[in-house]
């Protein structure tokens, strides 16, 4: 009698902590302090973004073999004003879509903060390239 008292009062505490949680909070809203800045395909940035990883974090799914060693993907994002990564997508992936999910995983994981050059935090429109390999192989293609 006692065991079914207890399952059902932590049944009743398992539902009201259900019912009690913050419902899932909507995604931010892009934030433009000027219009957005192409830096696709060059190396300017630097001169408007900083990124950080955090290396330590990143767990990947999957992992390069030596039948495949090296996993490439190439991403467009958005940098808004406030340093959030809005609209990535992917525009090049080796060796298939297998990679993806890591690469836009990789990509969240970046933290931007503004360049010393960019006070004004403008934003910015750029590409990526993620690789992960396995040592001592490369990612150029052959």
């Amino acid at each position: 009698m006692n065991r079914s008292i207890l399952s059902v009062v932590a049944g009743a505490a398992t539902l009201l902590a259900a019912c009690s949680a913050a419902p899932p909070q909507p995604a931010p809203e892009p934030f433009f302090t000027a219009p957005v800045v192409d830096v696709r395909g060059n190396e300017r940035a630097g001169e408007y973004w900083e990124t950080k990883f955090a290396w330590g974090r990143y767990r990947p799914t999957m992992v390069p073999s030596d039948r495949e060693p090296c996993w490439f993907a190439k991403i467009d994002f958005i940098i808004d004003s406030n340093g959030n990564v809005f609209n990535p997508e992917i525009v090049e992936i080796r060796p298939d879509e297998r990679f993806a999910r890591d690469a836009l995983r990789m990509l969240a994981m970046n933290e931007y903060t503004p360049a010393e050059t960019n006070p004004d935090r403008v934003p910015v429109h750029s590409t990526v390239t993620l690789e992960i390999k396995v040592q001592g192989h490369s990612c150029d293609p052959e």
